[in-house]
């Protein structure tokens, strides 16, 4: 493979990460695409000292291609048996399992522990939050980015 960043795989190992932090969460695809989105750019969002992927003009405006990235990768993590589907009474939510457990104690990276050491502060940040606030949240820095 030639290229790894931007890919289902590369999502896929953020979202291992992810749930597996934030395993108390009602983590809908929207939420979790939400989540890794402003840990990614957590700079922006008051949260760290610098965004994980850098300043791109496009970083906000890309949020509905990352959600469909980021539901290829949970499916892929499902049929590969790291995640769990499930029927919740906010809609269908993804847990990590022992499989997927196993793989993120693999995960031994500057990136991942980069990624792992914001996403504890994105969590604690929104942990209160509604689907609704963190999309409106994202969906307003793109004005406030540009006006900063």
């Amino acid at each position: 493979m030639d290229k790894i960043y931007n890919t289902v795989f590369e999502v896929s190992l953020r979202l291992l990460l992810l749930l597996a932090t934030d395993s108390k969460a009602a983590n809908t695809v929207e939420r979790i695409a939400a989540i890794d989105l402003i840990t990614l750019n957590a700079r922006n969002f008051g949260i760290a000292e610098y965004n994980l992927h850098g300043d791109g003009d496009f970083r906000f405006g890309e949020f509905s291609l990352r959600r469909e990235m980021v539901k290829k990768a949970l499916q892929e993590l499902v049929i590969n048996g790291k995640i769990t589907l499930k029927n919740t009474n906010v809609g269908f939510c993804y847990e990590i399992n022992e499989s997927g457990k196993e793989c993120c104690a693999e995960l031994d990276t500057e990136y991942a522990d980069e990624y792992y050491d914001i996403l504890k502060k994105v969590i604690v940040a929104c942990q209160n939050k509604t689907e609704r606030e963190l999309l409106s949240l994202i969906n307003k820095q793109p004005i406030i980015s540009y006006q900063g």
